[in-house]
């Protein structure tokens, strides 16, 4: 069960239900592992070249130095909720990090908390994305609009007209710095202040529940679902499914997805790793019909 992913040059970080595990991607080798969290691993991000950032899914945050091979409890409240991790952000030495009670900001000798309070549609946190353009942090949390944090307020954007109701999971911008945002049941939501548009399996995904989505080098979007994948090829706005008949069985897990410097896909399920290559990937067309002879009778 693979359940968090990170992805630096050649190497594959692999949270599972027990630990980590480190991949060469070039190899498929595993290199390593350390299982002394006895923890599931919700999310794994980068901190130093000597230390990743380890959230976990019921024993809070942790730094983990990579050479010693050592786990370093990071404090914030000490709940369970609070100690449900379920995205992190590292920056400018300030951990941004979304659980299932609130957000939390943590610096040396620092910590601010976010929630419902503060203007957040809902206290369990999805996903966080940091939009260095606009220099503003956006949430994934259940709410009828797209929160934002700008100078430590919570401030709001709408997503639709009529203000509906989004269980927000994934957020991840394209290459021409568009934010999409994948939804529990909802679809995937291409946000544009202009009016954004919702993409549901009415318009051939694989299913409206999405567990994840990021952007391939070619502008196309995957989304990961239970028992498949979606893939939007943007130019067409046109979706191709993987499934069952492709031996996809298993469900991709939230938010377990990565692209490596290679631009493979990587997707952490239920029942172990997938490795989604672009470049391998076309569509199958129909063979033209050629006239080869003409019977006449009579």
């Amino acid at each position: 069960n693979i359940t968090a992913l990170f992805t630096e040059n050649d190497i594959l970080w692999i949270g599972t239900e027990i630990g980590l595990m480190k991949l060469d991607i070039t190899t498929g080798k595993i290199l390593g592992t350390d299982f002394s969290l006895e923890a599931q691993v919700t999310v794994i991000r980068k901190k130093t070249n000597e230390n990743l950032l380890v959230g976990t899914e019921d024993k809070g945050l942790f730094s983990y130095n990579i050479p010693k091979r050592l786990f370093q409890k990071i404090p914030l409240e000490n709940n369970r909720l609070s100690n449900t991790i379920n995205t992190v952000l590292y920056l400018n030495d300030t951990l941004w990090v979304g659980t299932n009670n609130g957000i939390y900001k943590y610096a040396e000798n620092y910590l601010k908390h976010f929630s419902t309070v503060d203007g957040l549609g809902h206290n369990v946190v999805n996903d966080l994305l940091y939009d260095s353009v606009k220099n503003v942090i956006f949430i994934a949390c259940l709410s009828n609009s797209l929160a934002y944090i700008k100078n430590d307020s919570v401030l709001h954007f709408p997503v639709t007209d009529n203000n509906d109701l989004f269980d927000l999971v994934s957020l991840t911008k394209d290459k021409n710095d568009s934010l999409w945002i994948g939804t529990e049941s909802s679809g995937i939501i291409w946000f544009k202040k202009a009016g954004s548009i919702i993409f549901t399996s009415d318009n051939g995904m694989k299913s409206d529940y999405c567990h994840g989505l990021i952007c391939d080098n070619n502008n196309d979007m995957l989304v990961g679902h239970q028992n498949g994948i979606s893939k939007m090829i943007r130019k067409k706005r046109k979706f191709r499914t993987y499934g069952k008949s492709e031996g996809l069985f298993n469900s991709v897990n939230t938010n377990a997805i990565e692209k490596d410097s290679l631009g493979n896909v990587w997707f952490g399920t239920t029942e172990g790793l997938i490795k989604y290559i672009p470049k391998n990937d076309f569509e199958a067309l129909p063979p033209e019909p050629k006239l080869v002879s003409i019977l006449v009778n009579g």
